[in-house]
């Protein structure tokens, strides 16, 4: 599945996992339908960068090397090619350990809290300032944390965790590592023992890799052929079965926000939404390995040679599905799965 969704990467280690007390590194993906899955997992002695760097060399040697993942979401460096995110979710946790003590009252923390989400979520640079603004005017007693939150996170790593600089890059709409989190719950939950042995434990892996593979080839399927009401609008006409449900669903929300708005040449909806405006991770609903287009092979010449010789000697009820597949390709608001039409019961039928 990591060759398959390489595109936003989550890194996060955690204890308590084995009896030898090792930082059990846990690294994972997430595919078009908002699944999340395992990428690789690794041991170590203790959280030195240089573990970290030989636990990343392994992981590269794993995928195509035309491939980097677009988006890391972690509390350290790991691809320099990539848009490398800060977990907003650790980055409170330090916050917390290193300010609460000194913020008592808890209506000023639970304002600060609020303050603080704001300006990680500030969508421009005068919305950002303002917000600061606004922390500043609440902090204005407790110089000591405004020093730590500039000098710590805002003077040297804002543009990874605000919402200002990240939503230049695509990152699918992930900030935290939070996915991580839950996996490392899940997986304590079926070891059953903090201090279980490496040998069990590689069986429990095994176990929920399997489990996450059923899961998403069920809900890849979902996609491709139940009707969903919420989608019946006309404009979701070409990506109904083609793009996954939780893009959908995305877009159903910008649909209802633009209807607030006066209608306009650009938003009332006069035409379906293209296939093609969508980006090719909500529409990778399958397993199959991902090509990278920019040193990938695409010449269709050998492909499509190919393909004569077997539609050829093949019969024809095969070679008119093989066209109707053909059709489906070449426009994709064509679906060779339709449901069957619902029958009415007659009152003889009922007796």
């Amino acid at each position: 599945m990591w060759q398959t969704f390489p595109y936003v990467v989550f890194m996060d280690g955690t204890y308590k996992t084995d009896k030898y007390n090792l930082h059990f590194l846990e690294i994972v993906g997430v595919t078009s339908i908002n699944k999340t899955f395992s990428i690789a997992f690794a041991f170590m002695h203790n959280e030195k960068t240089s573990n970290y760097i030989w636990a990343l060399t392994c992981l590269k040697l794993t995928i195509n090397d035309s491939f980097c993942p677009r988006v890391i979401v972690t509390d350290r460096d790991a691809f320099p090619q990539s848009n490398h995110l800060l977990c907003r979710w650790h980055i409170f946790n330090d916050i917390t350990k290193h300010c609460r003590q000194r913020i008592k009252p808890q209506k000023t923390w639970n304002s600060f809290h609020l303050k603080w989400k704001k300006l990680v979520e500030s969508p421009t640079l005068n919305e950002y300032m303002q917000n600061y603004a606004d922390l500043q005017t609440l902090l204005f007693e407790y110089a000591d944390v405004l020093d730590y939150l500039y000098t710590v996170w805002l003077g040297k790593y804002a543009e990874r965790f605000v919402s200002l600089w990240t939503d230049k890059h695509v990152n699918f709409g992930n900030s935290t590592t939070n996915r991580v989190e839950s996996l490392h719950a899940k997986l304590k939950k079926h070891l059953e023992s903090a201090k279980c042995d490496l040998d069990k434990f590689i069986r429990v892996i095994e176990k929920v890799v399997q489990s996450q593979e059923i899961a998403i080839k069920e809900t890849f399927t979902c996609c491709i052929i139940m009707y969903m009401p919420r989608f019946k609008d006309w404009i979701f006409e070409v990506l109904r079965k083609h793009v996954s449900v939780h893009a959908m669903d995305k877009n159903l929300e910008e649909l209802h926000r633009s209807k607030r708005f006066v209608p306009t040449l650009e938003n009332c909806g006069c035409s379906p939404i293209p296939l093609d405006s969508i980006d090719g991770f909500w529409r990778k609903l399958d397993l199959k390995p991902s090509i990278s287009v920019e040193y990938g092979d695409l010449n269709v010449d050998y492909h499509m040679q190919r393909f004569k010789e077997i539609y050829n000697n093949k019969p024809d009820h095969i070679k008119y599905n093989y066209l109707r597949r053909m059709e489906e390709i070449l426009d994709p608001s064509i679906n060779l799965i339709n449901e069957p039409s619902v029958k009415k019961i007659t009152v003889d039928a009922q007796k």
